[in-house]
């Protein structure tokens, strides 16, 4: 389901930040490795978020309230993550990378927070179960997932 697909970058995504936090000093490489790769995880979820999920949700007259919130942290989350990266190569010149890198964890914790409690209450209790395994399976074919379509419980021969 799409909850296990927004679970799994939710989880990469917090590696991320176990790794950045827990760096021996100084680490300005690895950092700026991990934050580049944390802003590539996101884009990527932020494709799913805007090409499979979001429709889906528009179709069918529901997440007006969900969307923009979380397009506005997805945005958030990307560029703050991309900036670190770069300023990391700086050896924190400027003496805030830490307090940024703070915030970015608690912009984060907030989007995965309002997609595993809003977003996927709303998918599970107001989506139809065919709407639900579509998006689903568009959110794998984005990732270069195979979709397990035609498999498990209930599939057609």
């Amino acid at each position: 389901m799409i909850a296990q697909l927004f679970e799994s970058d939710h989880v990469a995504g917090q590696e991320v930040f176990s790794v950045v936090g827990n760096a021996v000093q100084p680490a300005w490489d690895e950092r700026a490795d991990e934050m580049r790769g944390l802003a590539a995880l996101w884009r990527a979820h932020g494709t799913m978020l805007e090409d499979a999920v979001l429709p889906r949700l528009r179709q069918a007259g529901l997440g007006d309230g969900v969307a923009e919130p979380l397009r506005a942290l997805q945005g958030q989350v990307v560029e703050l993550a991309e900036d670190l990266a770069g300023r990391a190569a700086g050896h924190d010149r400027d003496g805030r990378w830490l307090a940024d890198f703070e915030r970015l964890k608690r912009l984060f914790d907030d989007q995965c927070l309002r997609e595993s409690g809003d977003l996927m209450t709303l998918i599970a209790a107001r989506l139809p179960p065919e709407a639900t395994a579509e998006l689903t399976r568009q959110a794998r074919a984005l990732r270069g997932q195979p979709s397990h379509a035609g498999f498990g419980v209930g599939a057609k021969s």
